[in-house]
């Protein structure tokens, strides 16, 4: 028997019950009964009985198909995961079920799906094993070739084993020791000169049938996948030619492709391989005729599958190509025949070995920069592949990129397709191209495209190719700076705004004028009717988004220029109010383009009504009275529903979406204003003055914020635009920003918003430490802002997870205090209040609120190791009083067990932490260890005793910090206790060891890896 000894009748009672459920679970339409029939069947998956009742349903011919499957489907799932803890011991056992197994293959040969995973099991079983296989002569395979050459008829099942055996050899799901593993593969790389011999001999045996002939080609590639032939091997093996002869046939063509595909890849940049690449280069060519048939015949996938394999050989064999050799040369000129191919997305799968081949040649050393003997040469060749090659090839490109005909009928998942497409491989292709062929010469050549298309279009009305080229141009603007001469440029953006009106073609026009407005500094001309153009295209709800964007680049691009004309660009700005054609980011894009016109102003200029200083407040008028009408019409509508329930009513939500609109506008505004150019060019006083504009919009945006705190977005965008505000100088008076510090603490008392304490932050960060009157003023705020947010969110994970928001932001504005003025801080009760409320954060199942958390223990242990002599391991700001460092220690002293506790504990709650929270875990203990390994070790050392102690402890027994992990235990095992949950005693010693004792971090982290790793297992 396999495990254990079984009466007849039992093993008949369990094999009715699984069969019983097996029919429900694939014959059933009744959920409810399927899912617990799954339940029953996962169950009994990892019972020991279930070896002896899988291998009788087998036994059992009489039985439906689906019952087998889920029999062999159960055996190969405990080879690969119960073998080592239920049947390693037993070495009859393992003997009996190779027996059974080999019967079983042989049972059911003619039933595809079950024979492939039979043969699973016994390639599992053969990797289990290792050497108590025992094999009678020349290894584990011969055995296994000699138990199927009985007859003829089990070749089928001799290849299926030999064919999944390498690939369960190197699998990494399967449990098993490296002896085994190592065992095997030796067995494995020992008779590979054997099986290519015997699967030419199977060849040669079983004639034309075509399933056959694939079997013997997959089981070869699956030899060649996991690396154990060598170039010997292949050298004398008639196979391989056999290969490429048998790809022409329509039953072997996709087998034999990946044969050839898996001999490219293993032969790629190994010297000792060269005799096998050229062989494989020099039947390229010959296998074009067929690749050419099925391009005649509109065969997609054919063509794609043909593709692939040449691409895989072009890009393998790059160096060679290269070189210039007649072989490497035979395959570009295909691949240039396969990126011409009719359907563009087909074609587009032989983009990657152009742009690697052209990264490649731009790599090469050219006159100007190099002087080795041999650049001659390379530059030459650089020439030869440009000229027999991308010039074509660009031109392909260029083509490649136009829009379908009938593209608005297309379904959408199709158009989201082509424009995937389109920024993706073309975009790097265009720019890979300008690269190579310099962009002069790429311009000249999409220019040339350009007015043939544009003639073209007279007589067909094809526009397709223009918005092409233009695209194509676009797309290359990165690599193309403005300080180059390149007319064809400024003729291309003289004629865009006579192009036909197109909405795909204007949309690419108007994006394109935008990118190259750079080039309009010089050309002064072009500027008026290009701007007009742009302009123009706001009103056309298919480009006002590509106007709104290119309005916002020529004005950044060109805001020297555009100074004289600010007084008609804030007019605009007013105009463009009620235009539907326009969402709130086409409004953001236009106030930014403003305000960059803006910040270039001069302070005191020759004409005074082209101040900088009058020019911002014209505009905060403006929006202002579009922020205070806005807020008037609300006032007199039915007032909208609180966060609690967000469902508007039209009318209300019509009313609510300008105020939204105008303080969005507000705060782009803001933050276009460039400060740090103002600060260079004017001196602070008149800097000041500026600034003082801005904070002539503070009244009216605390009144918008008091009358609408409960309406998140309003908040966010009140809160933005005063954050802007207070950006915008160093020098403001104490008094005007303490009523400032309070309106935010009395809002968070009412709301508790993430935005209100995200200003906070921004208070904090900008006058925390710099005058000694607020720092008492911000203190007391982030007090009543603590008492508040700790009420909201009580010392649970599970409130943690639900806030996430608010932990996340409260944690930076504490992460800031400790920063700006630490002594203040530490000093009062808040520093030891946040330490304890932050500590579910270790372990809440939210990346960036747990992120936050970890990284305020960094900080603030970090905040005690400066000036101790005592490097850092991160760096830090500058070095601390005595006095910060004596706090942090008092804090530790009286919190740090309950920090490192919380710290383990995550380890032990499954499923909690996810891998990328581990390395900041280990950055927390690695400060601690810097700050004092005494105390980390006698943490430790506590919590070790405590956690051995509780292995196998009922609930009531447990510390308070470990019962969550014996509820996880509860959930998983039903059981008591928590040892199935908790590592081994020596696990927890090793951890302990490794970081207390490691004499680096790497050290340190390394031991937090293996503790994670282990408690996951």
């Amino acid at each position: 028997s396999l495990v254990a000894t079984r009466d007849e009748r039992s093993i008949m009672d369990g094999m009715q019950q699984v069969v019983a459920a097996a029919n429900i679970v694939y014959g059933s339409s009744d959920p409810s009964k399927h899912r617990e029939a799954t339940h029953f069947l996962e169950a009994f998956q990892r019972t020991p009985h279930a070896w002896t009742v899988a291998d009788a349903m087998l036994i059992d011919t009489a039985l439906p198909p689906a019952c087998h499957y889920f029999a062999a489907i159960t055996l190969h799932a405990k080879l690969r995961n119960d073998f080592q803890k239920e049947l390693a011991a037993s070495v009859d056992g393992q003997r009996f079920l190779r027996q059974s197994l080999v019967q079983h293959i042989i049972r059911y040969k003619d039933n595809h799906s079950l024979l492939s995973r039979l043969s699973l099991c016994l390639a599992a079983l053969a990797l289990q094993m290792g050497s108590n296989w025992e094999a009678q002569s020349g290894g584990i395979v011969h055995d296994i070739m000699q138990m199927f050459s009985a007859s003829s008829d089990t070749i089928k099942c001799l290849l299926c084993v030999l064919t999944v055996l390498p690939e369960e050899c190197i699998s990494t799901d399967i449990k098993t020791s490296p002896d085994n593993r190592r065992y095997l593969g030796d067995q494995l790389s020992g008779v590979v000169p054997d099986i290519l011999r015997s699967l030419v001999s199977f060849m040669s045996s079983i004639g034309d049938h075509r399933p056959h002939q694939a079997m013997v080609f997959r089981c070869m590639m699956n030899w060649l996948r996991v690396g154990i032939v060598s170039v010997q091997d292949l050298a004398v093996n008639p196979l391989v030619g056999a290969c490429f002869d048998a790809v022409h046939t329509p039953e072997l063509f996709d087998v034999c492709v990946k044969v050839i595909c898996e001999l490219v890849d293993m032969s790629s940049g190994r010297p000792e391989y060269l005799p096998l690449r050229t062989f494989i280069m020099s039947r390229a060519s010959t296998l074009l005729p067929s690749y050419r048939k099925a391009a005649q015949a509109g065969d997609d996938e054919e063509v794609k599958t043909w593709m692939r394999m040449y691409c895989e050989m072009g890009e393998a064999f790059l160096p060679m190509i290269l070189e210039g050799t007649p072989e490497g040369i035979a395959i570009s000129d295909i691949l240039l025949e396969c990126a011409s191919y009719s359907d563009v997305p087909v074609a587009s799968v032989t983009f990657r070995f152009w742009y690697l081949l052209a990264d490649a040649l731009c790599d090469s050393p050219s006159p100007d920069t190099h002087h080795s003997h041999d650049v001659p040469d390379k530059e030459g060749k650089r020439r030869f592949f440009l000229e027999r090659y991308f010039g074509r090839l660009f031109q392909i490109l260029v083509s490649a990129g136009q829009y379908p005909k009938q593209f608005s009928t297309l379904p959408a998942d199709q158009q989201d397709d082509f424009k995937d497409f389109r920024k993706t491989d073309l975009v790097h292709s265009y720019r890979a191209m300008c690269n190579l062929m310099t962009p002069a010469a790429c311009v000249a050549q999409i220019h040339t495209m350009y007015q043939q298309s544009m003639q073209e279009y007279l007589s067909t009305h094809e526009w397709q190719l223009v918005e092409s080229c233009l695209y194509c141009l676009r797309s290359m603007a990165r690599c193309i700076k403005p300080t180059l001469s390149i007319p064809e440029i400024h003729a291309t953006l003289a004629s865009l705004p006579s192009l036909p009106d197109v909405p795909e073609l204007q949309y690419t026009a108007v994006l394109v004028a935008g990118r190259y407005a750079g080039w309009l500094n010089d050309q002064p001309s072009l500027f008026p009717p290009l701007f007009s153009f742009i302009v123009s295209r706001l009103a056309s709800q298919a480009t006002a988004a590509a106007a709104a964007l290119s309005f916002h680049n020529i004005c950044s691009l060109c805001c020297q220029a555009m100074g004289g004309y600010t007084h008609e660009l804030i007019k605009l700005h007013m105009d463009v109010q009620g235009l539907p054609s326009l969402n709130v980011g086409d409004h953001c894009e236009i106030m930014e383009g403003l305000g960059a016109v803006i910040s270039t102003l001069p302070h005191n200029p020759a004409a005074p009504s082209s101040r900088r200083p009058d020019a911002i407040r014209a505009v905060c008028s403006s929006l202002l009275s579009q922020i205070q009408a806005a807020a008037s019409v609300f006032n007199n509508t039915q007032p909208l529903s609180t966060p609690n329930n967000q469902t508007h009513t039209s009318k209300a939500q019509s009313v609510f979406d300008p105020l939204i609109l105008a303080l969005s506008k507000t705060a782009a505004f803001m933050r276009s204003i460039d400060k740090r150019d103002a600060k260079s060019h004017t001196t602070k006083t008149e800097y000041n003055e500026c600034a003082r504009v801005l904070f002539e919009m503070i009244p009216a945006l605390d009144h918008v914020l008091a009358g609408f705190l409960e309406q998140h977005q309003v908040c966010d965008e009140v809160c933005r635009c005063i954050r802007y505000i207070l950006e915008s100088s160093d020098e403001w008076d104490s008094s005007l920003i303490t009523p400032i510090i309070m309106r935010v603490k009395g809002c968070y008392e009412k709301v508790q918003a993430s935005p209100l304490l995200y200003l906070a932050a921004t208070l904090v960060r900008l006058f925390g430490g710099r005058s000694p009157s607020l720092t008492p003023v911000l203190l007391h705020m982030l007090g009543e802002i603590a008492r508040v947010t700790f009420a909201q969110v009580p010392t649970t994970t599970k409130a943690f997870a639900e806030h996430y928001d608010v932990v996340q932001d409260f944690v930076d504005l504490t992460l800031q205090s400790l920063g700006r003025f630490p002594l203040e801080y530490l000093q009062s009760p808040l520093a030891a209040a946040t330490f304890t409320w932050a500590l579910p954060g270790i372990v809440v199942y939210h990346r960036d609120a747990s992120k936050a958390v970890l990284q305020y223990y960094k900080t603030l242990i970090r905040s005690g190791l400066e000036g101790t002599g005592r490097t850092p391991p991160t760096t830090a700001p500058p070095p601390t009083s005595p006095q910060v460092r004596a706090l942090v220690r008092e804090l530790l002293v009286q919190n740090g067990y309950v920090l490192v506790r919380e710290l383990v504990v995550s380890a032990l709650i499954e499923g909690q932490i996810a891998p990328s929270r581990i390395p900041r875990i280990a950055d927390v203990f690695v400060m601690l260890k810097t700050f004092d390994q005494t105390l980390l070790s006698a943490w430790l050392a506590g919590l070790l005793q405590q956690l051995v102690n509780t292995q196998g402890v009922a609930h009531h027994s447990l510390p308070p910090s470990l019962q969550s992990v014996a509820s996880v235990a509860d959930a998983e095992n039903g059981a008591g206790g928590v040892k199935s949950t908790l590592p081994s005693a020596n696990e927890l010693r090793r951890f302990v060891e490794r970081v207390v004792q490691g004499v680096s971090e790497n050290e340190v982290q390394l031991g937090v890896d293996e503790f994670f790793e282990a408690c996951r297992k």
